[in-house]
């Protein structure tokens, strides 16, 4: 394992996928995305490659003041 040193988000999605990476000292990060409402619905924009990865049915619940989105 090498050691990288993660300044960006660009950063982060270039760690080699399917592979596990340490974190010693943990990751303390916030994303934020784009969140509109439109009736009934909550739409999020996502970056680039996240939407690819989820795709299919999920499933969504509140967890205290989170969203918490699972693949069903």
């Amino acid at each position: 394992m090498r050691k990288v040193k993660i300044k960006s988000m660009e950063d982060i999605e270039a760690l080699p996928e399917g592979e596990w990476v340490e974190v010693p000292k943990g990751l303390h990060a916030k994303f934020y995305y784009e969140v509109s409402k439109k009736g009934d619905k909550l739409m999020i924009t996502l970056p680039k490659g996240v939407s690819k990865k989820l795709k299919g049915e999920l499933f969504a619940f509140f967890d205290d003041d989170k969203i918490v989105i699972e693949k069903a």
